[in-house]
């Protein structure tokens, strides 16, 4: 893959929003699920893959070009999209981009740390998100799941009342 802009059908100048829709509409096209023929599915499979490293390639050219950030509404509604396709990584990585970060913005890192089981880390997002709208049910309740997934995970070990049954007991 020599140029990633011939690849995916797009000029050099093309806007990340172009790249992706582009993206979009060759993977719809070449995706192996929907080729019924075994032989033909095999070459969708290895023309997705050269996709796939095009639109990375043509995608952080153009986000480097324009300053490497995305603006936040696009980063949230794009993590938020693959954060409900199941892929927290590429979410987490897209919502990272952005220029600037809100309440929201927190929240929905929050709920992608939870699905990749780094309940810490959610607890952190889920506390900022407060700090900027202390009024939210939701990320206070994002939190208080953070916090016990924490827990779940061994990540909070002890507790006040736990320390104090030691150290009163003699209990280890």
């Amino acid at each position: 893959m020599d140029n990633p802009y011939a690849t995916l059908g797009v000029s050099p100048t093309a806007s990340a929003a172009q790249i992706r829709g582009a993206y979009h509409a060759l993977v719809k096209r070449y995706h192996p699920d929907v080729i019924v023929d075994p032989a033909q599915r095999e070459t969708a499979q290895v023309k997705l893959v050269e996709i796939n490293l095009a639109y990375e390639k043509a995608l952080r050219a153009a986000n480097s070009a324009d300053g490497g950030h995305e603006s936040m509404p696009e980063a949230k509604r794009v993590a938020a999209s693959l954060h409900g396709r199941g892929q927290h990584d590429a979410a987490l990585r897209i919502l990272a981009r952005a220029a600037e970060r809100d309440a929201e913005w927190f929240g929905l890192q929050g709920r992608i740390l939870l699905a990749l089981k780094q309940p810490a880390g959610a607890h952190e997002s889920f506390r900022a998100a407060i700090r900027l709208d202390p009024d939210s049910h939701d990320y206070r309740q994002g939190a208080l799941d953070a916090a016990v997934a924490a827990r779940r995970m061994g990540g909070a070990k002890g507790g006040r009342v736990k320390d104090w049954v030691r150290k009163v007991f003699g209990v280890r």
